[in-house]
């Protein structure tokens, strides 16, 4: 009938409202589109400035982690099939707010951390089966509000991990943990470039720990680095 349809109607369109609420955010329905161009202007006029409208545009600017990473996840396995492997990626922090000058550069640098964990970190089938490991490789990206607020970016994997005599040498110009290149990993300029791309705004990528047993990599800031080392 046509109050049946109704009723169908009217529980799609909450079940896409919901998707929807939870891919963008849960302030996603109170958004109002704001023209690009507008905001960087607003941003350029505002910077170096720290009053209230100073900072009201910042969190205008800024983009929720989730968004950023999106598109890495989806991307994941292709890249691992490319490589004659499996992935997936794993997030945390989705609602973490990024400023606007960082979204560049802190996706940049993830992707690449990303594809070296599946190009040089993740095994194949058969040598993860030697190490009674899950066929399917596992890469955490978690991001948290670090000191001042600045967010603060960890990517690990349960891979090989970098073995110990490599580990002071693999943001070294030319670096590679294999012996041939990789178009998924960036011919082994890549940790480098991350780096000199991330000190452009005063971020630093370094070596952590993992609980998965493969590599991790910090990403903050700059200042926070040189407090902890």
């Amino acid at each position: 009938t046509l109050g049946e349809a109704i009723d169908r109607l009217a529980a799609s369109l909450d079940a896409a409202e919901a998707r929807f609420v939870e891919l963008a955010g849960a302030d996603a329905l109170a958004r109002v589109p704001v023209n690009r161009a507008d905001l960087e202007r607003l941003v350029q006029l505002t910077r170096g400035k720290d009053d209230e409208t100073a900072r009201l545009v910042q969190h205008m600017a800024a983009r929720r982690f989730g968004e950023i990473i999106r598109m890495v996840s989806e991307r994941v396995p292709e890249w691992a099939i490319a490589n004659g492997k499996q992935a997936r990626l794993l997030v945390e922090g989705d609602d973490t707010l990024v400023p606007g000058p960082l979204v560049e550069p802190l996706r940049g640098a993830i992707v690449h951390l990303v594809r070296n964990a599946i190009a040089h970190g993740i095994e194949d089938g058969a040598r993860r089966a030697s190490l009674d490991k899950d066929a399917l490789g596992t890469i955490w990206v978690h991001c948290r509000k670090g000191e001042n607020g600045a967010p603060h970016v960890i990517v690990s994997d349960d891979g090989a991990g970098i073995a110990a005599t490599d580990a002071d040498r693999v943001f070294e110009p030319g670096f590679t943990t294999q012996g041939i290149e990789s178009e998924l990993a960036g011919r082994g300029v890549g940790l480098y470039a991350v780096r000199e791309e991330l000190a452009l705004v005063q971020y630093d990528v370094m070596l952590g720990k993992s609980d998965g047993g493969g590599a991790c990599f910090e990403l903050r800031p700059q200042r926070e680095a040189g407090a902890s080392a």
